[in-house]
């Protein structure tokens, strides 16, 4: 999210780019000052992985509280303008109560995208007050959710050990189900393990399925019992059969 106060003179630019003169909208001369009081980025749009530099245009209406009313994309690709429209829609401008019905145009620049090892997301900079350059970073892992930077502990209620950090391969795609019937002992040992999971093991962590879509991390961050890794090797050596469902 983005905060800033920056003033734009329209006198000073073009009226005849950011102003459509009506009735109910006056002419840039007479039309006061507009100041951006708060700007917001789009969210990031999975298409601009495959088409990372385009730019979209978004004519607006801006109220006299200051908020935008209406908003259309004039130009941009037709699968980021509805992201563009959704954030210039949260826009919000100085406020002119006895003032008109004002215009304005706001260019979103989707300047590429990069692929890091840290935290993904968006480095945003301003050409003008009302174009913003959007880079938006993609991380290579999925990071676990922090407060305030830090990664809450986390403890294993089976072994009551603090939970270590782990980062795993991503497996995408959906598991395939074999068409053959598992007899009665494969049925035995696969319910067996999964109960001896649950309750013998339960925080080894060592898979991690990211669904049928493919994405951009290549691994997961995870917090794992060491205790519980152990305690599966164990049971496995016992019942060295069940590491088929694995």
């Amino acid at each position: 999210m983005v905060r800033l106060r920056l003033i734009l003179v329209f006198g000073l630019v073009s009226s005849s780019a950011l102003f459509a003169p009506s009735d109910d909208i006056l002419p840039a001369s007479s039309t006061p000052e507009l100041i951006v009081t708060h700007a917001e980025p789009p969210d990031y749009p999975p298409a601009l992985h495959g088409d990372p530099r385009v730019e979209v245009r978004v004519s607006v209406e801006i109220t006299p509280d200051g908020h935008v009313g209406a908003g259309r994309a004039e130009t941009g690709s037709t699968f980021l303008t509805p992201y563009a429209e959704a954030a210039a829609s949260r826009w919000t401008f100085n406020s002119t109560p006895d003032g008109p019905t004002r215009e304005a145009l706001i260019t979103f620049i989707f300047a590429g995208v990069e692929e890091v090892v840290g935290p993904g997301g968006v480095v945003v900079s301003f050409d003008n007050p009302l174009t913003m350059r959007l880079r938006y970073t993609l991380s290579l892992i999925r990071w676990l959710p922090r407060t305030d930077g830090v990664l809450p502990d986390k403890r294993c209620p089976v072994h009551d050990e603090l939970m270590r950090v782990d980062l795993i391969p991503i497996v995408y795609g959906l598991a395939l189900m074999s068409t053959n019937k598992p007899s009665r002992r494969q049925a035995r040992e696969a319910q067996a393990y999964f109960e001896a999971r649950e309750s013998l093991f339960p925080n080894t962590n060592q898979q991690f399925g990211g669904g049928c879509m493919v994405g951009v991390a290549k691994q997961a961050e995870v917090q794992y019992c060491e205790s519980c890794r152990k305690a599966e090797e164990q049971w496995l050596a016992a019942h060295p059969d069940a590491r088929r469902f694995l």
